[in-house]
């Protein structure tokens, strides 16, 4: 394996983990932090120099400020598909871990907290992307308005849901009815693979299906969906539709560029018009990327 790294601007971090987020071909790259000097570096995985070198100056062509100049150097002999290991960190929030699954037997769950324990593979999910947190920030939102004893009646749906991390983590929280779905077969096989390692064996219905297929008519309290802004949008009506008709009823978007949030929240605000359903939406900000929230409020009388 040839591995190639610069530094880069925190600007430039921004903009090119949006274009690889957003890219439908497979990614050899990826961004950290690096304490002191320079904030960020960009670095990639590749087969020899040569696809390294072609692979940087296509990359430059796009981004002309990433740095000329690179580093490069060959790595021992490692499945480049474990490189993502490096770059997994543990995190929590109100109580809830989400530790890689190799530092399970050095990570201390304080008592009374409980832990996720993922290993997402080349699925995406691990938490440390904001767009996942975004999205588990909802998750705990929506459950904080929550009496313990009701989650049991809530049904939850994630929708493009990667290492299954959202699902799992909302099994975690006291939820039994959730129905996770990924148009991607290794997410699923991911899935089903970090349920067991949990014993959450069979406490997520994971589906292989797009949205076409995998969103429910009206029968959904929370659905969460992190995905891209285009398609979001496409399926706008679909995934208003998919929530229960009833006040409080939650749709949780993320996946979404700051520059992009305005013009699909008036999408989704036209389409609630034109279907006649009433929403409260909020939005929340996370680096380069956003959420939009839509809470289903009482009808106006007639």
């Amino acid at each position: 394996m040839y591995q190639v790294k610069s530094p880069i601007s925190d600007h430039l971090a921004d903009e090119l983990e949006a274009h690889f987020c957003e890219s439908d071909e497979p990614v050899h790259w990826s961004i950290e932090n690096i304490p002191g000097g320079h904030d960020f570096q960009l670095f990639g995985f590749f087969n020899n120099p040569e696809q390294a070198d072609e692979a940087w100056v296509n990359l430059r062509e796009d981004f002309p400020d990433i740095p000329e100049s690179k580093e490069g150097f060959q790595l021992p002999d490692r499945d480049w598909a474990e490189a993502y290991k490096d770059h997994f960190q543990p995190w929590s929030c109100n109580g809830l871990h989400w530790v890689p699954l190799w530092e399970r037997d050095d990570y201390e769950v304080p008592e009374g907290e409980v832990a996720l324990y993922l290993d997402p593979g080349m699925a995406f999910g691990t938490g440390n992307h904001p767009t996942t947190r975004l999205c588990v920030e909802g998750l705990l939102d929506f459950t904080a308005d929550l009496d313990p004893q009701s989650r049991e009646e809530v049904n939850i749906v994630d929708a493009g849901c990667g290492s299954g991390i959202l699902a799992l983590s909302a099994s975690l929280l006291g939820f039994s009815r959730i129905s996770a779905f990924d148009i991607d077969a290794d997410s699923i096989r991911i899935c089903h693979e970090n349920a067991i390692m949990n014993q959450l064996e069979g406490a997520v219905s994971f589906t292989e299906c797009g949205l076409d297929d995998g969103l429910p008519s009206g029968k959904a309290d929370l659905l969460l969906a992190n995905i891209l802004a285009n398609v979001l949008t496409d399926y706008r009506e679909s995934l208003l539709l998919a929530l229960r008709d009833k006040p409080g009823s939650t749709l949780v978007l993320s996946g979404i560029l700051q520059k992009e949030v305005e013009t699909l929240t008036n999408a989704f605000r036209e389409s609630a018009k034109s279907l006649n359903l009433q929403f409260q939406i909020s939005r929340a900000d996370l680096g380069q990327w956003s959420s939009v929230t839509f809470v289903r409020q009482a009808n106006p009388s007639v």
